[in-house]
């Protein structure tokens, strides 16, 4: 499913069901239920729901979260990396386009 309206605002988003279902239960503040690898394509970027500007990039989403410990957890020079680590809700960010994570802005204030 894509959507030119996002999951955050008006960031075209596609994902798969296993997906939509962890974005339903994240924004449910549920425990996720992935059965299985689910990918979201955010290939324009996004807003963060904390306004975290980030370039484009693809969510990999995992049953068993700690099968990411292997990553770094902050954005590194063009390599992917979990966020939300150490949580139910973490993912693997994969970026795309040439564009460094390091392009990441955080909010004014933070």
């Amino acid at each position: 499913m894509c959507r030119f309206a996002g999951l955050t605002g008006d960031t075209p988003t596609c994902l798969d069901s296993q997906s939509r279902a962890y974005f339903k239960a994240r924004f449910q503040g549920k425990t996720p239920q992935v059965e299985r690898i689910g990918l979201t394509y955010m290939l324009h970027g996004m807003t963060t729901d904390t306004g975290m500007q980030m370039p484009p990039h693809v969510m990999v989403i995992v049953p068993d979260p700690t099968d990411l410990k292997q990553f770094p957890t902050t954005p590194q020079s063009g390599a992917p990396w979990v966020m939300k680590a150490n949580t139910p809700y973490a993912h693997l960010i994969i970026p795309v386009g040439g564009q460094s994570m390091g392009a990441i802005t955080q909010p004014s204030g933070q």
